[in-house]
């Protein structure tokens, strides 16, 4: 076996040509010998990429003098041949001239052709048609970049992004085969150069996975199918391609990647640290060993591990590469001035990217990274490299716990929608989030391995919080739905339940993220129960008083009044099932959530609402008498660094008025408390701002223009505004006796795969027992069947233990 090859298996780059190099031999002893014929493989074989399951896609090229007759019985004398062996071939027959043209109007000819390789026959054909269609493809680039951006947003769309599909497309998928070879063809254009050695390795990678995944399956298969996954990982182990050496507990530092270290500069040595409650703890060590414990990981995750790498590597030099293509086209127009337009304080966007203002110093603020992914990700922008090389580099460390401006940030960041993801993922990969959140790295990459999932965990729970984000109006405590959103599945892949440990992990975390203790307990709550509802809701007899009072005993754990903690237990509920995944979420599944819900605030009607916070009447007396002496009736007054009071006679508008008086200076409003006092509207907003006596001036000036109605804001902000941008493995099955789910029957609940006949089978073994169901709740999610039967005696009582264990039995004996 080669240097390259695998020992043992058919895998590795070496078997791919030489599986190549046995189909070249046999495609040239069908071509005759006659001048002006060529073979020529293209794409994939064009490359020597040959997996098992793969075509052969071959042109026949010829002069165009040959006649037509001529060539169609050379073309019968290969295919017919090559259909024989058993072997698929895609092919087609035309001229240089017929290939040059199709290769100008069609973007999967010309991306084959620009991987063309002589197999057999007149090497000037080839020579002739490489040359042109590259010429062509160079000089038509930007339209031809333009064809290929548009291709590659259409697949992405279609088949989502491999790093984090627990069955992804290991070529169509972002970040798969199809993303690097397109690095290929953007480089073809001699526009701009394309990242090179990590990227290529994780190709070869893929390659290897796709090698593998065709020899276990028999078939020509590119996604990598859960079932398919544990075969598939003993071939590459077998190979050599998974090693001992690989790190089982899922924290490697993604930011060691060399291409990432490139990308950014040099972000240093990464040790994995464990933060919990303001203190570090040794490299892999923390508290209560929960942090420290071993991911008892199989060779299948490991699998899924890599396979995300690979694609995150890929896909990240896809994006560096398409920056460097909008650079070199904008910088072809002379007349183009770049303008720098701010977003925060310290932050600014430029051609579509996030940068740092030129004073703003991250080792002076330690919360300007979290500032910039906020307005990042609130903007639809992007990092420029070199931003995420300073925060990396630079960033002084949060003290622990973090100051209340910093979790502000940190909850603006996460209540920024859809734009959340690809900022959190540029922090991850640079090594910014790791000082900020270092138990993330434990969950990056983590399969879940169930049918109702479609992503891993990391990529699960940021959806979560971006569904709990459009959610967030609903309860009185959005910063609270964000934050637990986020922790929700902190526990997973971790010994015992994932929502207990993630509970307990959460109890260290927020205080450390500066949550006092009533919110701890309230998140901490949050994640406990995250799962109660959607339980209680699909697989619990609503009539039956336990599971109305199993729901009101969890909401009474949060320490925040207890119709909010209704309110934040459903959104959450709501928001993580929407991240599952189509099986978890639907009309019928929401309606239930609904029903529950709506019983549960009707029992605890009654209760007081939350408590507003307490005003300053002394201090609103005082700006309400300044108002009534002062000529026009408006005091502005900036009382802190962070605190503009206003006063004004009440009147409809005001309250607008101040708050676009504000949005106009940029001035980020992060709470405000009003009333009424003697006629007065007295406002206290909380806002950040880098103030100087000018800005307060300007300040003054339009608050006062505004209430006068001198200052058109609403016109103001809308030309301000126009000018910016805005953005299947199988389990055991389970039959568990559930204690305490009913006060009048016995409570027996079965998981299982489903399949045809699957609750006759059941039925028929609690009959067979004696027992009488009294109501059941059947539910199918996904491929699994989870179904709830309350059971009594002839006589309409609850089992006794024993009994319920025989039944419970009796049930598994059947499954």
């Amino acid at each position: 076996m080669g240097a390259d090859g695998r020992p043992g298996q058919q895998i590795g780059p070496a078997i791919r040509r030489a599986r190549s190099d046995a189909a070249d031999a046999f495609l040239a002893s069908l071509l005759p010998d006659q001048p002006g014929i060529a073979l020529v493989a293209v794409g994939g074989y064009g490359r020597q990429e040959l997996s098992p399951g793969s075509d052969l896609d071959v042109v026949l090229l010829h002069a165009a003098s040959l006649a037509p007759a001529t060539i169609g019985q050379i073309a019968e004398k290969i295919w017919y041949p090559v259909w024989d062996s058993g072997a698929k071939l895609d092919h087609s027959v035309r001229t240089v001239e017929e290939a040059r043209e199709l290769a100008r109007t069609d973007l999967a000819v010309a991306s084959g052709l620009l991987d063309s390789r002589l197999v057999a026959g007149d090497a000037g054909l080839v020579t002739a048609v490489r040359a042109q269609v590259f010429a062509d493809w160079r000089r038509d680039a930007p339209r031809r970049l333009r064809d290929l951006r548009e291709e590659y947003a259409a697949r992405v769309a279609r088949h989502g992004e491999l790093a984090y599909r627990l069955e992804g497309d290991l070529k169509e998928a972002r970040g798969g085969l199809r993303d690097s070879t397109m690095l290929r063809f953007i480089s073809a254009t001699w526009l701009v150069d394309v990242p090179h050695g990590a990227p290529e390795r994780a190709r070869e990678f893929l390659l290897d996975v796709r090698d593998a995944l065709h020899t276990v399956s028999g078939r020509a298969l590119d996604r990598l199918l859960l079932q398919e996954q544990d075969g598939v990982a003993a071939v590459l182990r077998a190979a050599g391609v998974l090693g001992d050496d690989d790190d089982r507990t899922l924290t490697q530092p993604l930011e060691d990647n060399e291409l990432f270290a490139a990308d950014l500069g040099s972000a240093g040595e990464a040790t994995v640290i464990v933060t919990i409650g303001g203190e570090e703890s040794d490299p892999i060590a923390g508290s209560a060993d929960l942090i420290t414990s071993e991911l008892y990981t199989t060779d299948a995750d490991l699998l899924l591990r890599r396979v995300a790498e690979a694609a995150t590597t890929i896909s990240y030099a896809a994006e560096a590469a398409w920056r460097q293509v909008d650079a070199a086209l904008a910088a072809r127009n002379p007349a183009r001035r770049p303008v720098r337009n701010p977003l925060a304080d310290g932050v600014v966007e430029q051609d579509g990217e996030v940068y740092l203002a030129r004073a703003a110093a991250p080792s002076r603020e330690a919360v300007l990274g979290l500032r910039a992914a906020a307005a990042t990700a609130g903007s639809g922008l992007s990092f420029a490299p070199n931003t995420l090389r300073r925060l990396a580099e630079e960033s002084a460390p949060l003290p622990r716990p973090w100051p209340r401006a910093a979790r502000e940030e940190f909850v603006t960041l996460l209540g920024a929608g859809s734009g959340l993801i690809p900022v959190w993922e540029a922090l991850d990969r640079s090594g910014v989030l790791h000082p900020l959140l270092p138990e993330w790295r434990r969950i990056r990459s983590l399969p879940q391995r169930n049918s109702l999932h479609i992503h891993t965990v990391d990529r699960h729970t940021l959806a979560t919080v971006v569904a709990a984000a459009d959610l967030a109006r609903r309860v009185d405590r959005p910063d609270l739905l964000l934050v637990a959103a986020l922790l929700h599945d902190i526990g997973k892949g971790l010994p015992g339940d994932h929502c207990e440990v993630g509970a307990e992990l959460t109890g260290e975390l927020a205080p450390a993220l500066g949550f006092g203790s009533a919110d701890v307990s309230t998140l901490t709550g949050l994640v406990r129960h995250h799962l109660l509802l959607p339980g209680l809701a699909t697989a619990r007899d609503p009539d039956d008083p336990a599971t109305l009072e199993a729901l009101l005993t969890a909401l009474a754990e949060l320490a925040v009044p207890r119709l909010e903690a209704l309110r934040l237990l459903r959104a959450l509920s709501e928001a993580d099932s929407k991240a599952t995944g189509p099986a978890a979420w639907n009309p019928w599944r929401a309606g239930l959530y609904h029903g529950l819900a709506v019983r549960a605030e009707a029992a605890l009607l009654g209760f007081d609402p939350p408590v507003a916070e307490p005003s300053d009447p002394a201090r609103s007396a005082a700006l309400a008498a300044r108002s009534k002496s002062d000529p026009d009736g408006i005091v502005v007054e900036v009382e802190d660094a962070r605190t503009v009071s206003v006063a004004a006679p009440d009147r409809i508008g005001v309250l607008a008025a101040v708050a676009g008086a504000l949005a106009l200076r940029r001035l980020t409003i992060r709470a405000a408390t009003t009333e009424t006092v003697d006629g007065v509207f007295v406002q206290r907003w909380l806002v950040a701002a880098d103030w100087s006596t000018a800005l307060q001036d300007r300040l003054r000036e339009d608050v006062r223009a505004a209430l006068a109605g001198t200052l058109d804001v609403a016109a103001r902000l809308a030309s301000r505004e126009a000018g910016e941008r805005r953005n299947r493995l199988v389990a055991a099955p389970s039959v568990a006796v559930l204690p305490g789910a009913s006060a009048s029957a016995t409570v027996l609940e079965v998981k299982a795969r489903d399949a045809p006949g699957l609750l006759y089978r059941v039925a028929s073994a609690l009959a067979g027992t004696g027992v009488s169901v009294r109501s059941a709740r059947v539910s199918t999610l996904g491929a699994e069947a989870v179904d709830v039967f309350y059971i009594v005696t002839v006589a309409g009582a609850p089992l006794s233990d024993d009994a319920a264990e025989r039944v419970a039995g009796a049930v598994a004996e059947v499954l």
